[in-house]
C-alpha cells in the first residue's frame, strides 16, 4: 500500500485533537486536579499500544537502526540546560548576567550534539 494514501486520512484526527485538546484540558482543569491531564492519556496510550501491535506491519528494513549513545546523552544534556535555562530566568532575570551565562552554557552541548550528529557512523536525526 503506498505511503500517500495513508497520510490523507491522518489530517482529520489531527483536527480533532486539536480542537478538542485545549478544551477538554480547560474542563479537567477546572473540576479536577492538574494531574487529570496527565491520567487521562493512560486510556488513550493504551489503545494506541493495542492497535498499533495489531495493525502496524513489521519493519521491512533490510539492516536494524544502531544505537547511539554519545547523540543521546547529547540530546539529553542538551534539552536540560535549555529548559533550565528558560525555567529559571523567570526567577532571576531575563535580563540577568546569569541567565546570559546559563544561555551561553547551554548552547555548548547543542553545538557538540550537531558537530557530532553530522559525522556519527549511525546518528539520531
Amino acid at each position: 500500500m503506498p505511503t500517500q494514501a495513508v497520510r490523507p486520512a491522518r489530517a482529520p484526527h489531527q483536527g480533532l485533537g486539536v480542537a478538542i485538546g485545549p478544551t477538554a484540558g480547560g474542563w479537567l482543569l477546572a473540576h479536577y486536579a492538574w494531574g487529570s491531564i496527565f491520567a487521562v492519556n493512560l486510556p488513550v496510550a493504551v489503545l494506541a499500544l493495542i492497535v498499533g501491535w495489531f495493525v502496524v506491519p513489521a519493519s521491512a528494513a533490510l539492516k536494524q537502526p544502531r544505537f547511539d549513545p554519545v547523540g543521546v546523552v547529547l540530546a539529553a544534556v542538551s534539552s536540560g540546560t535549555l529548559t533550565y535555562a528558560m525555567v529559571d530566568a523567570a526567577t532571576v532575570s531575563w535580563a540577568s548576567g546569569t541567565t546570559a551565562g546559563r544561555w551561553v552554557l547551554s548552547a555548548l552541548p547543542v553545538v557538540a550534539f550537531v558537530a557530532w550528529e553530522a559525522r556519527a557512523p549511525h546518528p539520531m536525526v
